[in-house]
């Protein structure tokens, strides 16, 4: 018979409570874990308010914001999902990465990559961008990074109003077992259908 260190005898009830208190530790343990990745990473670290960027589209079109991205310098790392913070009337249609080992982006231009830039090679008529080497966000899995390689974001957004902003990206990822979000910190807005509105709004 086993007992307490007070010399009273430990029941089955007893090994059940300690049984369902140690499950309930781990479980709470393991849920603050996933809860809260970490900001810094291999895809390097969060950022808060660098910029921002404003751009006009036609009314009713999409816009792309291709003037982010970053790199791996870390373990293979698996993209989970890419979100707006912050979003008022502005929707994420799409967003792609795209293999970059030159030194310019796409930037910011009306309607769906690749837009009619493509060069001889197939690819859009920015050197090193390797749009038919891209992968959708969500799912995606990016290798290990050397040098000035990185990888383009490529975000297709719709403004739902005249206006429409968020305050920052979110990347969610994981690498080597760990859970990680990068906070790209660039604002952007969209107006549509209104070619001065960013400079109507001090832009």
């Amino acid at each position: 018979m086993t007992v307490h260190g007070d010399g009273a005898p430990v029941t089955r009830h007893d090994r059940l409570l300690a049984a369902l208190a140690g499950a309930l530790a781990m479980l709470a343990a393991a849920c603050s874990g996933a809860a809260t990745p970490g900001a810094d990473g291999p895809f390097g670290a969060s950022a808060v308010g660098v910029g921002g960027q404003c751009f006009p589209t036609p009314r009713g079109d999409v816009g792309t914001f291709a003037d982010l991205s970053f790199g791996n310098s870390g373990a293979p790392a698996r993209i989970t999902r890419v979100t707006l913070a912050d979003a008022r009337h502005l929707r994420l249609v799409a967003a792609w990465i795209v293999p970059v080992t030159g030194t310019d982006l796409w930037g910011v231009f009306d309607g769906y990559p690749p837009h009619g830039l493509a060069g001889p090679d197939g690819n859009p008529g920015v050197p090193g961008e390797h749009w038919d080497q891209r992968q959708r966000a969500g799912g995606a899995l990016v290798p290990h990074l050397r040098g000035q390689d990185q990888e383009n974001l490529v975000l297709v957004l719709k403004p739902t109003a005249t206006e429409g902003s968020a305050e920052t990206e979110y990347v969610y990822y994981t690498s080597a077992g760990r859970r990680y979000v990068l906070d790209l910190g660039v604002s952007v807005e969209l107006f549509a259908g209104d070619k001065h509105g960013c400079a109507t709004h001090g832009f």
